[in-house]
């Protein structure tokens, strides 16, 4: 702040811009880092509760559901602390958006739609 007044009082008008940009943005940058340091610790206990509460339930599919829940759970803190840094991050968002439609089209062919059609085609037999 002390920087800011003395450009402005020796009329660098640039540097004065500069400097109260960099102050305006400051907040921002220790929120984002915040949000990511408590998301991945949060995300942390959360998944290490869910993993020993699941071992002893014997569940199809753990082993591959929790690490992708633990992805997926990461990407979102991180895209929450990239947009409070006001990091563009719409290009991300571009392509995540048919990733995640095709991986629905999978589990929904994979685990929904396929016992349909075979009872249906049961049904009609």
């Amino acid at each position: 702040m002390f920087l800011t007044a003395a450009s402005d009082i020796l009329k660098l008008t640039m540097l004065t811009q500069l400097l109260i940009s960099i102050t305006q943005y400051l907040p921002r940058l220790f929120t984002g880092i915040l949000i990511l340091m408590i998301g991945v610790l949060s995300i942390d206990i959360v998944m290490d509760y869910l993993s020993g509460t699941v071992k002893g339930m014997n569940i199809e599919g753990t082993e591959i559901i929790l690490p992708l829940l633990r992805g997926f759970l990461f990407l979102i803190v991180i895209l929450v602390a990239l947009d409070t840094m006001l990091v563009n991050t719409s290009i991300l968002y571009l392509f995540f958006g048919p990733l995640a439609w095709g991986i629905a089209i999978v589990v929904a062919f994979k685990y929904g739609v396929k016992d349909a059609i075979v009872a249906y085609a049961r049904e009609r037999k």
